[in-house]
């Protein structure tokens, strides 16, 4: 299974990451992600990439393309949800993957890279109390 999603604290979404074992995985990985957008309240995504093994990079482009189709159906409907997406990463493989994904299109949200999750937490208070003001040294990827 490539994502774990823990929404118990909704609307904060923990993802754990694991390998892509099929493309099986992506599509339940893409569909459950969709399935927070039906439930048409705000939230946020906390993706926890350090555990993640090789994914090869034809999935960085089939992500690329379910950001696109997300971007697509937000300006058409109005119906996606997603507010910010922090990413906890520590590996330059996984971190090289991701400058790939948002080279080719931006994101739907900010999404906000770190390297632990001390600096994930400390973010998350940061960006809800002010979301233009936080003092971190993630890196950013910001919309269009």
């Amino acid at each position: 299974m490539f994502g774990i999603f823990d929404d118990t604290t909704f609307p904060h979404i923990y993802v754990t990451l694991d390998t892509i074992e099929n493309d099986d995985d992506f599509i339940i990985f893409c569909e459950t992600w969709k399935s927070y957008d039906e439930k048409r309240q705000n939230y946020t995504f906390i993706f926890d990439a350090r555990n993640v093994g090789y994914i090869p990079v034809k999935y960085a482009y089939k992500m690329s393309g379910f950001i696109s189709k997300l971007k697509q159906q937000k300006v058409k409907e109005n119906n996606v949800f997603l507010e910010k997406s922090i990413i906890i990463s520590n590996k330059w493989y996984v971190n090289s993957l991701l400058y790939l994904i948002f080279s080719l299109v931006k994101p739907v949200a900010p999404v906000y890279l770190v390297n632990n999750s001390e600096k994930a937490n400390q973010l998350l208070k940061q960006l809800n109390l002010n979301s233009s003001f936080y003092d971190d040294d993630s890196v950013t990827f910001f919309t269009n």
